[in-house]
């Protein structure tokens, strides 16, 4: 919404007093009319994506660890920024996740190939004549270390 513009329509509009009393009528161009009514329905757009800073200060409350963001807020320092800051956070954390997510798969792996381990060295106890003596030693084993 441009200032310049509501400043001329300001200067443009008549006011004048209705012969039917008190009542204060309105004289606006129809295209100044059709702008200031295109804004109102911009404002009403925009404020389904706005966030007051009593709004922003509870979110960042509800998470221990945005500590330095609501300090951002409190300084008094623009929406536009704080969102940069956690634009930049939600970038660390993407990485984070991927690194993550990579040892996660290795660990996977990892575990995968155990298994197979454990079950090439379980056939070769059950190969054995005394196969149920060493299942049962192995098992009490386990149970120990739990």
């Amino acid at each position: 919404m441009s200032k310049e513009r509501l400043e001329e329509i300001k200067k443009r509009t008549l006011i004048s007093t209705s012969t039917f009393g008190d009542i204060e009528v309105i004289h606006i161009e129809y295209h100044d009319y059709d702008w200031l009514i295109e804004q109102a329905e911009r404002v009403q757009e925009l404020k389904r994506f706005s966030i007051s800073k009593d709004e922003l200060k509870e979110v960042l409350n509800s998470n221990e660890n945005i500590g330095e963001l609501y300090q951002f807020v409190e300084d008094e320092h623009s929406i536009r920024d704080v969102f940069a800051i956690i634009v930049k956070e939600m970038g660390y954390l993407a990485g984070a996740l991927g690194e993550y997510s990579e040892s996660y798969f290795d660990l996977e792996q990892q575990n995968k190939r155990y298994r197979e381990e454990l079950d090439v060295i379980g056939e070769v106890i059950n190969s054995v004549d005394n196969a149920d003596e060493i299942n049962d030693r192995i098992l009490k084993s386990m149970e120990v270390d739990e």
